[in-house]
C-alpha cells in the first residue's frame, strides 16, 4: 500500500507539473523554453536611470526579469511584478567557502601575525623548505615592536633598504586595503546574483548585464544556460577605481574584463569614445555606442522660451564628489565678479559637499553661489528650466571624466539650458559643437571660466541662440528613444536567434 501511494503521488506530481509547464509554454507562445529577458544590476535597480531606460526598453520587446544586487534593506519592495517586469531585490547572505579571501584579507593587514598564526601559511613555509629560515626572522621583527624608540632608530638605521621598504609599504597600505575591499564585494555581488539567477526557474533566452560585476556573472550563465549576453557598460572600469590600489588595481580589472568581455555577444557602452578604447584594449569589434540621454518629458516649459533677465543663473546639478572637478570650478567662480549673475548648485548633501560649502562660504553669504534644495532623478530637468547656463566641470587625466557622458548634459539640454564645460571632456565637447549647444573653458587656466562667463553676459542674443539649440537637439535627435535603436535592435536580433538551453 506504502509503494502504491508513493507511486499514486508521483503520478500526480508529474502531472501538476506538466499542466503547470503547458500554461507556461502558452503564456510564451507555445515554445519550450520561453523567450525572456533576465538583466542583472549589481546595485539598487532605480539607483541609475539608465538602468531604468533598459528596463522600459526589454518591457517593450518581452517579459523581464530583472535582479538588483542591494547591501542595505529598503523600504521599497523586495519583488514587484507589473505583468511584464519583475524586479527583485537580491540581499547578500553569508556563505561558507571564504576562508581563502579571509585568510588573504589577514595577510593585507597584518602579514607578520598571520604567517606566525595560521597553520596553512606555516604549511607552505615547511612546504617550500624556508619555516626554519623565515620564522626566526618573523619573530625578531614582532619582538621588535617591542623595544624603544632608541633601539628601533638604531635597526633602522643598520637596515636601510629594509626600513625604505617597510615605508613604502606604510604608504601604499590603505590603498592595496581599499582594493582589497572591492575584490571582496565584486564576489560578494557575485556569488548573491549567481545564485539567484540559478533559482530562476525560466532560462532566458537573453542576459544583459549592466558594468563589470553583472558581466562576470552572465557569462557564467551563458556558460550553464547557453544564453546569449548584452555588456552595457557605463563607464572605463580600470579607470574607476584609481584611488584604491593604483597600477596594480588598473591591470587586475582590465585582466577580470578583458577575459569576460570577450565572451559576450555584445558590447555596449556611453559613447564613441569609449566604445573605441574597448575594441582598442581588448582586441573586440562592433561595440555599440548609446550614449545617457533622457526620456522626452511632457510639459515641461523649457528656459529658452522665456526672455533672459539678470541675474543669468548658471547652474550644476547632480551628485557633488570628489576628483569631478567641483572644487577647481567654485575656486575659478570667485573671479567671476559680477552681479548681472549667481551661481545655483543643486546637489544632495554628503561630507564633501559640506566641505566646499565651508571652504566658499565667503561665495554663498555674498549670495554669488545659492543652495538649492535637491529634487528627485525625475525632477531634474523641470528644476532646471529655472537656469540659463549648466555647468559640467569634469577634468582629466581619468578617462571616467574625459570620456564622460553624464546624464546631466542631455538634462541641461532639455531643459533648455546652454551647457558650459571643462575642454578637456571629448565626449561633451563633441556634443557641444555637434550641436552649437554650449561653449567649454580651460580648467588649468584662471581666468578661462570668467571670461566665456563675461562674454556670455554682454553678449544675450549668442546666449539665446545657443539655449534654443539646446533645446532643439533633444526634440529632434538627443534623447533616449532615438539613441536607443541599437540598443533595442540587439536584444531583439539575440531574442531571435536559436539557441541550445541547458539547465544548471
Amino acid at each position: 500500500m506504502a509503494v502504491a501511494a508513493v507511486e499514486i503521488s508521483d503520478a500526480i506530481r508529474e502531472r501538476e507539473s506538466s499542466r503547470v509547464a503547458i500554461e507556461i509554454d502558452s503564456e510564451d507562445g507555445g515554445e519550450r523554453y520561453p523567450r525572456r529577458i533576465m538583466m542583472l544590476v549589481p546595485h539598487e535597480p532605480d539607483e541609475d536611470p539608465r538602468v531604468r531606460w533598459a528596463i522600459d526598453l526589454c518591457r517593450e520587446i518581452g517579459r523581464t526579469d530583472v535582479l538588483g544586487f542591494s547591501w542595505l534593506v529598503t523600504p521599497k519592495p523586495s519583488r514587484q511584478y507589473d505583468g511584464r517586469v519583475f524586479i527583485e531585490r537580491v540581499f547578500p547572505y553569508a556563505r561558507g567557502g571564504s576562508r581563502g579571501l579571509s585568510l588573504f584579507l589577514q595577510l593585507l593587514r597584518a602579514p607578520t601575525e598571520t604567517i606566525l598564526v595560521s597553520s596553512k601559511c606555516r604549511q607552505l613555509l615547511r612546504f617550500l623548505h624556508i619555516d626554519r629560515i623565515v620564522r626566526p626572522l618573523l619573530e625578531r621583527r614582532l619582538a621588535s615592536r617591542k623595544c624603544s624608540a632608541r633601539t628601533h632608530s638604531i635597526s633602522m638605521k643598520v637596515s636601510t633598504k629594509w626600513g625604505e621598504m617597510t615605508n613604502v609599504l606604510r604608504r601604499t597600505w590603505p590603498s592595496l586595503m581599499g582594493f582589497a575591499s572591492i575584490l571582496s564585494g565584486m564576489r560578494v555581488i557575485y556569488r548573491t546574483l549567481l545564485d539567484r539567477a540559478r533559482a530562476v526557474s525560466v532560462v532566458p533566452q537573453v542576459v544583459v548585464c549592466h558594468d563589470i560585476y553583472a558581466l562576470v556573472v552572465g557569462v557564467k550563465l551563458k556558460k550553464l544556460m547557453g544564453c546569449s549576453v548584452i555588456y552595457d557598460s557605463h563607464e572605463v572600469w580600470p579607470e574607476a577605481f584609481l584611488e584604491e590600489g593604483g597600477r596594480l588595481q588598473r591591470r587586475v580589472i582590465a585582466f577580470i574584463e578583458g577575459r569576460a568581455i570577450r565572451k559576450a555577444d555584445v558590447v555596449i557602452t556611453v559613447n564613441p569614445q569609449i566604445a573605441h578604447y574597448l575594441e582598442q584594449q581588448y582586441r573586440i569589434k562592433h561595440v555599440l555606442s548609446v550614449p545617457n540621454a533622457e526620456p522626452l518629458k511632457k510639459d515641461v516649459e523649457p528656459s529658452c522660451a522665456r526672455p533672459i533677465t539678470f541675474p543669468i543663473k548658471v547652474l550644476v546639478q547632480g551628485r557633488i564628489v570628489p576628483g569631478r572637478g567641483f572644487e577647481e570650478f567654485l575656486s575659478a567662480w570667485a573671479r567671476v565678479d559680477d552681479e548681472r549673475v549667481v551661481l545655483l548648485v543643486r546637489a544632495p548633501i554628503n561630507d564633501y559637499f559640506q566641505r566646499l560649502c565651508e571652504t566658499h562660504g565667503d561665495l554663498i553669504s555674498k549670495g554669488r553661489v545659492r543652495i538649492e534644495e535637491a529634487v528627485a532623478e525625475d525632477q531634474l530637468v523641470e528644476a532646471a528650466t529655472q537656469a540659463d547656463i549648466g555647468v559640467i566641470p569634469y577634468r582629466g587625466p581619468n578617462l571616467n571624466h574625459v570620456f564622460a557622458c553624464p546624464n546631466k548634459l542631455s538634462q541641461y539640454m532639455q531643459a533648455g539650458l546652454m551647457v558650459l564645460s571643462t575642454s578637456e571632456t571629448e565626449y561633451v565637447s563633441q556634443v557641444l559643437s555637434q550641436y552649437k549647444c554650449g561653449l567649454t573653458y580651460d580648467a588649468s587656466t584662471p581666468d578661462s571660466l570668467k571670461e566665456v562667463v563675461q562674454g556670455l553676459i554682454n553678449n544675450i542674443p549668442l546666449l539665446c541662440i545657443l539655449k534654443e539649440n539646446a533645446y532643439k537637439a533633444t526634440q529632434a535627435e538627443f534623447n533616449w528613444a532615438n539613441l536607443s535603436l541599437p540598443y533595442r535592435q540587439a536584444i531583439e536580433g539575440l531574442m531571435a536567434e536559436e539557441v541550445s538551453h541547458r539547465c544548471p
